[in-house]
């Protein structure tokens, strides 16, 4: 249920519909906290559905609150979800914060660089674990992506080896992935991140 409130609140937000989707996802949250204790499929959505809450306020410009939702998403799970998430959400503040050009953009930045490198090693003992499941190796690959953004932001060494594997596992991944999974954009930014 959970699942498909989140998925229904990103496609509103994509179509421009911030206060239905906002307001779905308070819905979420709502659930979130009467049942997280009572049942584990629940808490399992947390990390998505804070990613969500944190992703609108980001846009709304309350970075300082999208950064803290981002740190809630990382703490609402012990698991690899909760790191893939907060990861995602905390680039998109400092990349949000970049844009707006405010202060506290670098502090974000490397507080991104620091949960992808954690997502990032939790992610490779599931996909080592199961290989060629793309549950995991796709949220690694757009993981390792969202990294080598920040690590471009602050001028250092990308590893391109990993970036590359990153792409090669995108592309094949591209056609048997779940569309609620998929990410374009960064999917594209990746390939321009590989060639610059």
């Amino acid at each position: 249920h959970l699942m498909y409130i989140e998925r229904i609140a990103r496609r509103q937000l994509e179509a421009g519909l911030e206060a239905d989707a906002r307001a779905m996802l308070d819905h979420a949250e709502h659930l979130v906290c009467e049942y997280r204790d009572a049942l584990p499929e629940v808490a399992s959505q947390a990390p998505r559905v804070l990613r969500m809450l944190s992703i609108v306020e980001a846009r709304n410009g309350l970075l300082e609150s999208a950064a803290s939702r981002a740190e809630q998403a990382l703490d609402a799970s012990s698991d690899w979800h909760a790191l893939a998430a907060a990861a995602s959400a905390m680039t998109i503040v400092w990349q949000t914060a970049r844009r707006r050009e405010d202060d506290a953009t670098a502090t974000y930045r490397d507080r991104a660089v620091q949960i992808c490198e954690q997502a990032i090693h939790a992610l490779e003992l599931m996909a080592n674990a199961y290989p060629g499941n793309l549950w995991y190796s796709v949220p690694l690959a757009q993981t390792r992506i969202r990294l080598a953004q920040a690590q471009c932001d602050r001028n250092e060494h990308v590893d391109l080896r990993s970036l590359g594997q990153a792409i090669d596992t995108l592309t094949a991944a591209r056609d048997g992935m779940h569309a609620a999974e998929w990410d374009e954009e960064l999917f594209v930014i990746g390939k321009g991140l590989l060639t610059r």
